[in-house]
């Protein structure tokens, strides 16, 4: 009995085209990613600019709380605030497509 190859080159052009479009949308999610975790890093450090401002009664209001209304306004969360004598260091955070990007900030008035 001889069996028949025709539809066969069908059925590798579909998978090979779902590959390429699922390879497709991967770096397309990686590079959203990427992008998201540079805008984070970026709020971040204007947080901590803002936050170490209030502190030395640049900006009204208390370094953290600042930092944290900042963050609010960008869509992000504030995981940590401190102050350490005249730094202030911020830890942010903010979700994409379930996962949890992080970036952390330090700010120092320059001397």
């Amino acid at each position: 009995m001889v069996r028949s190859s025709r539809g066969s080159g069908t059925v590798l052009v579909l998978a090979l085209l779902l590959s390429a479009v699922s390879f497709s949308g991967m770096v397309t999610f990686t590079g959203n990613l990427l992008v998201k975790q540079a805008q984070l890093q970026a709020e971040t450090d204007s947080a901590a600019v803002a936050a170490n401002q209030a502190l030395r009664g640049l900006n009204s209001g208390f370094p953290c709380e600042v930092a944290a209304r900042f963050l609010l306004q960008n869509i992000s969360n504030l995981q940590t605030c401190s102050v350490v004598g005249e730094k202030t260091r911020v830890v942010a955070t903010k979700q994409v497509g379930g996962i949890v990007l992080t970036a952390e900030a330090w700010a120092q008035a320059k001397t």
